[in-house]
């Protein structure tokens, strides 16, 4: 598995006890290979982050390691990692992100209005 071969290292630069998160000196080595390097990494409450790049530089892996709190993650910090393939299109990489909050927001309002019309507002 990756995660075994998955070498992380970071410094929590925020409180403990806030919202936003920062980490400094941010490296990550998959199986000795240096992916990242002493980077800064920022994560704001309520943002959802999703990474360009090529194959193999450490996108899914940077993800994968702050989902599973191989970095000093506050324990009040919620963190979900959806890892899926998209499917090929003519949508850039930011129409496709903005496509999918679209349709994710249409849902959760959809779901809403269904939970008010059945059981109330309160």
């Amino acid at each position: 598995r990756v995660a075994a071969s998955r070498a992380v290292t970071g410094v929590l630069a925020s409180s403990k006890t806030a919202w936003d998160v920062k980490f400094e000196a941010f490296s990550l080595a998959v199986g000795g290979n240096p992916l990242i390097s002493d980077c800064a990494i920022e994560l704001n409450q309520g943002c959802r982050y999703g990474l360009i790049g090529d194959n193999g530089t450490g996108k899914s892996n940077m993800l994968a390691a702050l989902a599973q709190r191989e970095v000093p993650l506050p324990s009040h910090i919620d963190v979900f990692h959806l890892h899926e393939e998209a499917a090929a299109t003519e949508q850039s990489a930011v129409e496709a992100v903005v496509a999918h909050v679209v349709e994710e927001t249409e849902a959760l309002e959809a779901l809403s209005s269904s939970i008010l019309e059945e059981f109330g507002p309160d």
